[in-house]
């Protein structure tokens, strides 16, 4: 298994992994996000979007936005949006190395703090936890469609 940034040719394989995953659903009356809109903010360079490969195939990714680095800001904040791993390759310590190897990267871009969003109840908190992260705020996801 290697570790590496995500390119072109690993977006639809990529998709195909967080359309599956149940944790990464929008909400309850969507399901996960449009696959042009996930191409972009993958290959977006101000993100960091990593993959887990094994043998050429995608068993898990990363992705962090890292919008305000531009700016004058004492603190440079990033957001990691996703982290799955393919239910066939969990528990193997492949989502710690991802976020190990995210936030290696945001540290070498200048990120200084990092957050994340997660369902209540959901597995990622005590993984999160785990890795040092604290819980902050508890929020309820409202959508509609216009």
């Amino acid at each position: 298994m290697t570790i590496r940034p995500i390119s072109h040719i690993d977006i639809d394989r990529t998709y195909a992994l967080a359309f599956g995953t149940p944790e990464l659903r929008v909400s309850s009356s969507f399901g996960f996000m449009d696959s042009d809109e996930f191409r972009a903010a993958l290959l977006d360079s101000s993100s960091v979007s990593l993959c887990a490969a094994d043998e050429g195939s995608v068993i898990g990714f990363i992705h962090a936005s890292t919008r305000d680095l531009d700016l004058a800001l004492e603190k440079h904040w990033a957001c990691i949006v996703y982290l799955a791993v393919s239910p066939d390759f969990r528990h193997r310590g492949y989502a710690r190395q991802l976020l190990a190897a995210c936030l290696q990267e945001l540290r070498r871009r200048g990120i200084t703090h990092v957050y994340g969003w997660a369902r209540a109840g959901g597995p990622i908190i005590p993984f999160l936890s785990a890795g040092g992260f604290s819980v902050g705020h508890e929020y309820v996801w409202m959508d509609a469609a216009l």
